[in-house]
């Protein structure tokens, strides 16, 4: 059986939990699991609104406030470049775009791994989340491009990413340009929002929530609205992975799972193997993995 990945650094939303009350002896386990005592959960799509501004989806800390577009002319050049970032652990791939106030493109650009870079961002209050910011630097640009924008009542910047049935996209908050000195400026406009709102499949809920996805058929369409106007929307269903192999570790506190399909969202603690299968290790306490976007098997 062969495997085809599309890796995108989606390193999406949806977990597996797999809980085991196997004995922990070196007796080989039989596949498939339901032959020993594991039970391996449904996938699981799980958000929190943390405050108004900032939401977690898996392991993903999203930070409105940490959306940014800059313009800025390097020394000794008459053109200018724009400077974005966006939360790394959402996407690496995909394209960026401003639109204007009517959602019209103006302007566009591919993401391309290799041509960001990542940001650390320390955070001491959860620090099992990814917080790291994605940064890209656009090619010199003639500053005329900008000469319609100063009259736009507003703009925004949205980061995209579609692929197989799962699509992600981030949109800033309101923004305008403006003239300080001889520098364009990109500014924020203040928004009227009472409170961040969360849909799912077109209905409020909660500021918390753990959609389990057994069918995959099932399709799920969130969207979340910040107070600063930041938007997130992600449609996505359930992810193939099949388990072939668990093994409790030689320490006795870890379980050791190899599987092939669908891949952690992390390289952390994960061997691909020459057969197409991957492998990782998981505390006994929360085996818990959060899966990237798509596999194929062949």
């Amino acid at each position: 059986m062969r495997q085809t990945l599309s890796l995108f650094g989606i390193s999406i939303i949806l977990i597996v939990s797999l809980i085991s009350s196997v004995a922990q002896s070196k007796v080989p386990l039989f596949f498939p699991a339901d032959k020993n005592k594991i039970k391996i959960l449904p996938q699981t799509f799980e958000y929190t609104l943390v405050d108004s501004d900032r939401i977690r989806i898996g392991d993903i800390l999203i930070d409105a406030n940490l959306l940014r577009f800059e313009i800025v002319r390097p020394p000794g050049e008459t053109k200018v470049q724009l400077l974005f970032s966006w939360p790394a652990g959402l996407l690496q791939d995909g394209g960026l775009y401003l639109v204007n106030n009517n959602g019209r493109a103006i302007w566009d650009s591919p993401i391309v791994k290799k041509n960001i870079t990542i940001a650390k961002v320390e955070n001491k209050e959860s620090p099992e989340l990814r917080t790291d910011l994605a940064q890209l630097t656009s090619e010199l640009i003639d500053p005329e491009l900008f000469e319609n924008m100063k009259y736009f009542p507003f703009m925004k910047f949205c980061v995209s990413q579609s692929q197989g049935e799962t699509r992600i996209e981030l949109c800033s908050k309101e923004l305008y340009l403006s003239m300080v000195g001889e520098q364009l400026t990109i500014k924020g406009r203040a928004s009227n929002r009472q409170g961040a709102t969360v849909t799912v499949n077109g209905k409020t809920v909660g500021d918390q929530g753990y959609i389990s996805l057994s069918d995959l058929s099932q399709i799920i369409s969130f969207r979340a609205e910040a107070v600063s106007g930041a938007i997130l929307n992600i449609e996505t269903r359930r992810k193939d992975v099949e388990f072939k192999d668990v093994t409790i570790g030689k320490d006795s506190k870890t379980l050791v799972f190899e599987a092939q399909g669908a891949e952690p969202a992390t390289e952390a603690n994960v061997t691909r193997l020459r057969n197409g299968n991957w492998r990782t290790v998981l505390p006994i306490e929360r085996p818990v993995i959060y899966l990237q976007e798509k596999a194929e098997f062949h």
